[in-house]
């Protein structure tokens, strides 16, 4: 502050500094070290009789359900995948990661991937892989471009714990072509998930998925998009796009449950409903990967 006199009379000026923004931190990371993606749990999960009345009031596929035809990309005929992949098999591949529940299914009696992939087969005719699969992240490099699985599936209930190096990796994945197929187990799953994508496709965030959506038209029509089911994380499906393709598609209500054997108790249209879910992403991400990854399969 300054005093200026001038005859008898005063001012008095008052300088400040500039402000100055602070300068943006920029994380630097190992690409070995472990990213902890963690929320305390809270026991907010909806009971069965919450889940039933929610997706009753949602759950209205189209009596005509299936579009004329098999699956496939070919318009008429028995169906079937172009490109060389006329004979490869459909698998349901689960990311292994260091965190709770990521395996939950998989086991010899609940049976969610192989009961899913049963249901696939007497739909669809095409072959499908004989047993459940899992495998690391950084197994997802090891892949030719073009024969790479057109989806991989991710579940858990906890934290997730992966490393910098294996971001990276399943991000060049979904850029490539590939679709992550996550589905929420439970509340800090979700929370945790989200953190998680915001690391995977840094400045994006989920976002709602409309009803009129073609991975909701194809080939079973949901009118009032995902059936929610237990609803975790929400009662909306959501997703990441990339240039007009879904590359993240996120159920928030466990729709893994509905697939196990004895499907946790639920109602058998609802489960019918999340069997026909399921379908529509598998028809999604494959019709879509063999769109993109074409030009490698000539």
């Amino acid at each position: 502050m300054m005093s200026l006199s001038n005859g008898n009379k005063f001012m008095k000026i008052i300088m400040e500094a500039p402000k100055k923004k602070p300068k943006k931190k920029k994380y630097l990371l190992n690409p070995q070290s472990a990213i902890l993606f963690n929320f305390p749990d809270l026991d907010d999960s909806p009971t069965l009789k919450d889940v039933e009345e929610m997706t009753q009031l949602t759950y209205a596929a189209d009596p005509t359900r299936v579009l004329g035809g098999k699956l496939g990309t070919g318009g008429k005929g028995p169906g079937g995948w172009p490109d060389g992949m006329e004979n490869a098999k459909v698998r349901f591949i689960r990311l292994e990661y260091n965190g709770r529940g990521w395996d939950d299914g998989m086991d010899s009696v609940s049976r969610a991937d192989r009961n899913f992939l049963e249901y696939f087969r007497k739909l669809t005719g095409f072959k499908v892989a004989e047993a459940s699969e899992s495998h690391s992240i950084s197994m997802l490099r090891k892949y030719r471009k073009g024969f790479a699985p057109p989806f991989v599936y991710m579940t858990g209930d906890g934290a997730i714990n992966v490393t910098a190096s294996e971001v990276l990796i399943l991000r060049e994945y979904l850029l490539d072509g590939g679709m992550l197929f996550a589905d929420c187990g439970s509340p800090q799953w979700d929370r945790s998930f989200r953190s998680f994508v915001q690391v995977l496709f840094p400045g994006e965030s989920l976002r709602v998925i409309s009803d009129d959506d073609p991975i909701f038209q194809l080939p079973f029509c949901f009118p009032n998009g995902a059936p929610p089911l237990w609803h975790h994380g929400g009662s909306r499906a959501m997703g990441i796009k990339h240039q007009g393709r879904w590359v993240v598609f996120y159920h928030p209500g466990d729709i893994n449950d509905a697939w196990k054997t004895g499907h946790s108790g639920m109602d058998p249209e609802l489960v019918k409903g999340a069997y026909e879910m399921g379908v529509n992403i598998v028809y999604y991400a494959f019709t879509r990967y063999l769109e993109l990854t074409r030009k490698y399969r000539k």
